[in-house]
């Protein structure tokens, strides 16, 4: 008889005592499943029917038991299928952040805490050092451009080092926030988007999150991270006042800075998109804009009038007009921004 087996692409961790949560490796999904539909995804380890199945999982009929599969068929949880080659989001999974930080330790307790108190308050206490210690601050900056005009590899290479744990240290503040409310995070890695290097924390577990604010916080936490390195590197040049120190400090704060404002963008998928969605309570927004765009334009050149009528008159309320007004404006930036900023970085090279 025929048996039944999830693919390797699959992986499962506990969820609320008697749930799972479902990561797909393939899709970068993650969905929750219940109480009873986790009994029946237990067994599908290659080795049992589907009477085993039911006999070990009597709340559910055979009936339902096949309806189950097939749904669990739909979201790809049987098929390989191999992944589509993206040239503009080329991935690379480095580990798996839910075997680091366990939902109820106390470590990701204390750090969840220390993230969204402390990124603040050490911004606060960096600025008050800063002015407080350093009584000429144009000559300590002509000090620190000095040490600029003498750069050697060395310098470089730390460069790249505190770009680096700024990075870690902004995807670590979103792994620890989501964990700590129990949501699944199956991959922290690092990827070029549109070009652009940068790292990821595969967070999409947070929408199923019921509480917007728990939300909002996971996004925002990286941010707040930043901060409180700016705020950390502020006091130790103002409290050692070295002009190379001040150097690689002014490097930190100008890459910690330049994190927040790139993740304060909402034309690109970064964490002020996510935000945006988040406020806006529209999963999907930037594909619904692009979408309600191409099918305005479709229906403007379109000769079935009561088609045209039809769609003229959906957006007739103000309501929904607001909404059309919104969508298209979002969809024009969006799909110009990219070939604005290549065509921005290519030609001067070209030239």
């Amino acid at each position: 008889m025929k048996t039944y087996q999830v693919g390797s692409h699959i992986e499962a961790y506990p969820h609320e005592d008697t749930k799972i949560s479902i990561y797909n490796t393939n899709t970068g999904k993650t969905f929750v499943l219940g109480e009873k539909e986790s009994s029946v995804f237990k067994f599908l380890n290659g080795a049992n029917t589907l009477d085993d199945i039911h006999q070990a999982c009597p709340f559910y009929s055979k009936e339902d038991i096949e309806k189950l599969i097939s749904a669990f068929e739909q979201i790809g949880m049987f098929e390989i299928i191999k992944k589509k080659f993206n040239p503009f989001k080329i991935k690379l999974r480095l580990f798996n952040p839910n075997r680091l930080m366990k939902e109820e330790s106390l470590i990701t307790k204390l750090l969840h805490y220390m993230i969204l108190a402390g990124g603040p308050l050490l911004l606060l206490v960096g600025i008050l050092f800063f002015r407080g210690n350093v009584d000429n601050p144009e000559m300590f900056l002509s000090g620190v451009m000095a040490e600029f005009a003498h750069l050697r590899v060395v310098n470089i290479i730390v460069f790249v080092a505190i770009a680096l744990v700024s990075l870690a240290l902004h995807e670590f503040a979103h792994m620890i926030t989501a964990r700590k409310y129990g949501v699944n995070v199956p991959e922290i890695g690092v990827m070029l988007y549109f070009l652009i290097p940068c790292a990821y924390t595969n967070i999409t577990g947070i929408n199923l999150l019921k509480s917007k604010g728990k939300r909002l916080t996971v996004l925002l936490s990286g941010s707040v991270t930043n901060l409180g390195v700016i705020g950390i590197c502020l006091a130790v040049a103002a409290l050692i006042k070295s002009p190379v120190l001040g150097m690689y400090a002014s490097v930190a704060i100008l890459f910690n800075l330049g994190a927040i404002i790139m993740n304060t963008m909402v034309l690109l998928k970064f964490d002020g998109y996510y935000i945006l969605e988040t406020i806006l309570d529209e999963p999907k927004f930037r594909e619904k804009a692009i979408s309600h765009m191409l099918g305005y334009i479709k229906m403007t050149f379109s000769k079935n009038k009561e088609a045209k009528q039809a769609f003229n008159n959906s957006i007739d309320n103000n309501g929904a007009f607001l909404i059309h007004i919104t969508y298209c404006f979002y969809a024009v930036l969006s799909l110009s921004y990219v070939p604005f900023v290549l065509l921005n970085t290519v030609v001067p090279f070209i030239m």
